[in-house]
């Protein structure tokens, strides 16, 4: 998340350079508009986290409940 924050702020950075500072509201907007996605980004990245350590768990009992038959059964 850091190395796309850095991105970010380059590319905001470039802009500014570019366009100068005729145009700052619109500048700052844009800027606003981008640092709310990246928010809003790591808020997703977070609870996708939380449903895939569930998702491991519930794998993980499913493999040891199997592992657990596979050992009883006899041929």
């Amino acid at each position: 998340m850091n190395k796309f924050s850095v991105a970010v702020s380059a590319l905001v950075l470039g802009s500014a350079v570019l366009v100068g500072c005729q145009n700052t509201s619109k500048l700052e907007a844009d800027v606003q508009a981008l640092s709310n996605k990246v928010d809003n980004l790591a808020a997703q990245v977070d609870a996708l986290k939380s449903d895939v350590q569930a998702a491991q768990a519930s794998a993980d009992n499913a493999n040891s409940r199997l592992d657990n038959l596979a050992t009883r059964y006899r041929k």
